[in-house]
């Protein structure tokens, strides 16, 4: 984006409180939230907070929750004025890891009316099952704070319908929402995910998994179970660690899922074979499993992302997608002016009509 064309910016970076850009693109009729994944050690607070709260009717990664909160109501009333007389433009949120995930709750509680600052866990319950519990206790409700009968009730602000109508594109999002939350937002959200980049698979439900999986295989485990047959005790269900982990009275995680329409790209293959990058529309289940790879890092860079997607498009548009290709700017100092250029124009190109 050009200077003029920046909004409203915010560069710091705080646990909640991520950074953040709104500019214009105005040839797309569009207002981008763009939100920046984590490049500070303070926002792995954001990340670890991994509890779930309540949002629109639904679950959700606390700490991600927390974050979209906080940024509508930093830069909600500064979208809604910009956006206030553009009826025909829309607002489209987007960011890559954790910025993925703040930018789709940011359009999911938009499009769904669940703007309140405040984050509730999901261990509180709604404000209805606090009142009915003061009721069974003979307490007095609280006077202030959540739950209080004399407290102002939170009036959603009146977004217009440029925000309301919120797009989100994320890349390298991670699971967390729950699932039904995750398929009611699939009609305006999509997250596209790498080969095995390992954020896309994060999840406390996933990381019970994959220790289960180790410990369960590991060299130890399996001596002491090599050991408790030759000393007849067997196996047994009491020594199982899937039944500890997993079982009808363990602690088992919630399953979530990422937010939206899912699109993975699969570069299996690519550097040892000819294999072009394939882009498949993937199910939830096939993020809930962490896998251990040698490239499961370098996977997550956001110009691996853009390198790929570019790459599907060049295969899928072989005439005007050419000109689609990163290269070193120290080098070439126009190359993504020359990406960008090119985008625009097999977009506002007219497709010509079949004879």
């Amino acid at each position: 984006a050009k200077r003029e064309d920046i909004v409203m910016a915010h560069w710091t970076e705080k646990p909640f409180e991520p950074a953040y850009v709104v500019f214009w693109v105005h040839r797309m009729r569009w207002l981008v939230l763009s939100v920046r994944g984590s490049c500070e050690w303070s926002s792995v607070l954001t990340d670890v907070a991994a509890e779930e709260s309540l949002l629109a009717g639904g679950l959700a990664h606390s700490g991600m929750a927390r974050a979209a909160r906080w940024i509508l109501t930093t830069a909600g009333q500064c979208m809604a004025e910009a956006l206030a007389e553009r009826d025909e433009y829309r607002l489209v949120c987007t960011g890559h890891s954790l910025g993925a995930d703040v930018a789709e709750l940011v359009a999911v509680m938009l499009r769904e009316g669940d703007t309140s600052p405040t984050d509730i866990p999901k261990c509180l319950g709604g404000r209805q099952d606090l009142e009915a519990l003061d009721s069974f206790l003979n307490v007095e409700p609280p006077t202030k704070g959540y739950g209080a009968k004399d407290a102002e009730p939170h009036v959603a602000p009146a977004y217009p319908s440029a925000m309301r109508r919120a797009f989100a594109y994320g890349f390298g999002a991670s699971p967390i929402v729950s699932p039904q939350l995750a398929a009611r937002c699939s009609s305006y959200v999509l997250s596209v995910a790498f080969d095995v980049d390992y954020i896309t698979r994060v999840s406390v439900f996933g990381i019970d998994r994959l220790i289960l999986q180790l410990t369960e295989r590991s060299a130890a485990q399996l001596a002491k179970q090599w050991i408790s047959q030759k000393m007849g005790r067997g196996g047994g269900e009491r020594l199982s660690p899937r039944t500890r982990a997993f079982g009808a009275n363990s602690q088992v995680a919630e399953v979530l899922c990422t937010p939206g329409r899912l699109l993975h790209m699969d570069c299996r293959g690519v550097g040892l074979t000819a294999s072009p990058v394939k882009l498949l529309w993937s199910l939830p289940s096939f993020y809930h499993e962490l896998y251990i790879s040698t490239h499961m890092f370098h996977d997550h860079l956001p110009i691996r992302y853009v390198e790929h997607l570019l790459e599907a498009i060049r295969l899928a548009v072989p005439g005007t997608g050419q000109g689609l290709c990163l290269k070193d700017r120290a080098q070439e100092p126009d190359a993504h002016e020359t990406v960008r250029s090119s985008l625009e124009a097999m977009i506002f190109t007219p497709v010509p009509a079949e004879a």
